[in-house]
């Protein structure tokens, strides 16, 4: 309520002013809270009719036009009943413990199968209101992707049973246990699934820059000398010299290939040394030379 100067206590005119200007102030300050929060409530009953269906506007036609009120009458026309929902999660289990598809990712598949599993949890959902039968479809669950994983924990189970001890394991914990340790499993897989990707690439490296050509018709120079230790003409790569051979059995790149009074065509000389003038096709060139030299002299 607004304050009034003559409706202020005090014994003269300055006392009551004092307290008028207070009372004013802070007037001022909640109306200002008022009009703010009246502005964001506007905004949101605007926001709800805005993404209501036209289909559903009739059940809120009537509704005393609050957040609160329209909202709860939306959710008694949309939201399911707990046996429709009971339904839905009994469904989404039953696909879940089908373990991941070929087509989705196994840590996506494990976050879908926590919610799926704690959604199944809070509505009671008999497939895993027993412990043991919920720990053993996630096994079977994993046992597609990960067969080492779920054979090992299935002889453990096998052991509990033959020990006696099934009455006294908490399975719900063993559960959240055995989803943390599959979790860990499927990151270690995909390091060392990452790892000889890697190395495998790494491997190849030396033969595609091995291989690569200039293209050229120009077949002068040395010949073609592909009955080396690396067994016949399989693949052999066009030099940069512009003959078939590779790079250790050139003469214009390795020295130690040169026959006895041997001469260099100038022209094809030139332009090995333009192309070994590239950094990378130069270590491409002593890496090959240098390996070729190695397993010659193990040999």
């Amino acid at each position: 309520m607004k304050p009034v100067l003559d409706a202020m206590e005090g014994d003269d005119f300055d006392e009551k002013s004092t307290r008028y200007k207070f009372a004013m102030s802070e007037y001022k300050s909640e109306l200002y809270d008022y009009y703010s929060e009246q502005k964001v409530m506007v905004n949101i009953i605007r926001h709800i009719y805005d993404t209501t269906a036209a289909s559903n506007l009739s059940c809120i036609e009537k509704v005393e036009v609050h957040p609160w009120n329209l909202l709860r009458a939306l959710k008694a026309r949309l939201a399911p009943s707990d046996a429709a929902r009971c339904r839905d999660l009994e469904q989404r289990y039953t696909r879940i413990i089908q373990g991941p598809s070929k087509r989705q990712n196994a840590e996506a598949w494990l976050d879908d199968y926590q919610r799926i599993h704690v959604s199944c949890k809070n509505y009671k959902i008999a497939e895993v209101g027993n412990g043991e039968r919920a720990y053993r479809d996630f096994l079977e669950a994993v046992s597609t992707t990960a067969p080492s994983f779920s054979n090992i924990r299935y002889i453990g189970l096998s052991n509990i049973h033959y020990m006696g001890l099934e009455k006294i394991i908490d399975y719900d914990a063993k559960l959240l246990e055995t989803i943390k340790e599959y979790g860990d499993y499927i990151h270690l897989m995909d390091a060392r699934q990452t790892a000889l990707t890697s190395s495998s690439a790494f491997a190849a490296a030396d033969s595609i820059d091995e291989s690569t050509s200039n293209n050229e018709s120009n077949n002068k120079g040395s010949s073609s000398r592909t009955s080396s230790f690396r067994g016949g003409n399989h693949n052999v790569p066009t030099c940069i010299c512009g003959s078939k051979h590779w790079y250790s059995e050139c003469n214009y790149l390795n020295e130690e290939e040169r026959p006895a009074n041997w001469k260099p065509d100038e022209e094809i000389q030139t332009k090995v040394n333009q192309a070994i003038k590239n950094n990378k096709k130069k270590q491409a060139v002593e890496r090959n030379i240098a390996r070729t030299k190695g397993i010659k002299e193990r040999k």
